[in-house]
């Protein structure tokens, strides 16, 4: 921690994390935060400040701004204070406030990367695109590896539909910070519409791995299966002929062409469609192919927690849940019928089994097979 006596604002490195609100409402308004200590001047500032987010959460924008602003008024060198209250500004479509609100942390240079994330935000509702640009390049000079100023440079080139350059921001993102969870569904929607499929199934699954209660996980879940049906597409299925062994993977595959092509040994699994039950086949198949022969080349952390799954019996479930409902709606709810105690079993093997993905996780994608020399 460290006091700026100019301002009388407290900074603190501990960075935390929230989703965004764009123009192009990509995400849902809710704070999402990382444990922080905020030395208030006393109880009642602290609680008026946890009503403020708890009614961010809700939606409840006008009455957040005004308990922000009551905690402002108690507790004038809490950094934090201004920076939510801009944020809870910005979900309320009040631009210019939140602008007048955090412009001068920014100024001084006590601003975190989210307080230039609102900035960035607060200019792209009052289309002030080229303001919001360089906010965003002064947020990167300071913040070179934050996931969230990589996740508004996504945004920024979907907001000229160019889906192709948004990808590459929300992976670097996902590399520099993958704390910073929402470029893992980003990227996943941006591969899904750049027609690259294995990229929107591995960033969508490890989205949902992560964030299995959020908001957005529905939405993942969908965009997992939609992968899935386009997985195929121009690949070649051809069926192995009896007596003479498959053809051999290309050492010169990257991660995500080996990944698909693996898939495509065992494609006759979906010729009557992209069921529940042969997705589940499918991806049994394939995970036990991965670790019998490529586990030593591509190790990769969510092939490693199905693999888990697999062995502890838990993986026809884990599929259900996924793709049950998104199949069929009253086969779905049949099954849950007849296995009525499935889901808390999975949600308990999940309190014991927690996945977790680092920065140097990650292939680059390139031909070289490289693992991202990106640093946690």
């Amino acid at each position: 921690m460290r006091f700026f006596p100019r301002l009388g604002f407290y900074y603190f490195a501990a960075m935390k994390r929230k989703t965004l609100l764009l123009i192009t409402a990509f995400l849902s308004t809710q704070f999402i935060s990382m444990a922080q200590e905020i030395n208030w001047p006393s109880p009642d500032v602290a609680l008026i400040y946890e009503q403020a987010k708890t009614n961010f959460n809700m939606g409840n924008f006008l009455q957040a701004i005004n308990l922000f602003k009551q905690a402002q008024q108690q507790a004038p060198n809490v950094m934090e204070v201004y920076r939510d209250l801009g944020q809870a500004q910005v979900a309320g479509r009040k631009y210019v406030d939140a602008l007048t609100t955090i412009e001068p942390i920014i100024k001084q240079g006590v601003a975190d990367a989210i307080t230039y994330d609102v900035a960035f935000n607060a200019n792209m509702g009052l289309k002030e695109d080229k303001k919001a640009k360089s906010i965003l390049s002064k947020g990167f000079s300071k913040f070179p590896n934050s996931g969230i100023l990589f996740f508004d440079k996504g945004k920024l080139e979907e907001a000229d539909k160019d889906f192709e350059k948004a990808l590459p921001c929300y992976v670097d993102g996902l590399k520099n910070d993958p704390a910073f969870h929402l470029n893992f569904l980003a990227a996943a929607k941006a591969a899904l519409r750049s027609a690259q499929a294995v990229p929107a199934i591995v960033y969508a699954e490890t989205y949902i791995n992560l964030e299995r209660n959020a908001a957005k996980t529905e939405e993942a879940k969908d965009v997992l299966m939609n992968a899935y049906r386009r997985i195929f597409i121009g690949v070649n299925k051809s069926t192995p002929t009896f007596g003479k062994p498959a053809t051999a993977l290309s050492p010169d595959l990257n991660f995500f062409e080996t990944i698909q092509q693996t898939c495509a040994r065992f494609a006759s699994i979906t010729n009557d469609g992209y069921t529940a039950e042969n997705l589940t086949m499918l991806r049994a198949r394939f995970i036990m192919e991965w670790s019998k022969s490529l586990h030593d080349k591509f190790p990769f952390p969510l092939f490693a927690f199905q693999e888990k799954m697999i062995k502890d019996g838990k993986f026809d479930i884990y599929n259900q849940w996924l793709f049950g409902k998104l199949d069929n709606q009253k086969q779905y709810e049949s099954w849950l019928s007849f296995h009525n105690t499935a889901l808390q079993e999975l949600e308990q093997w999940f309190a014991n089994n927690k996945f977790e993905i680092t920065s140097t996780d990650f292939y680059d994608g390139g031909a070289n097979n490289e693992k991202s020399s990106r640093r946690k």
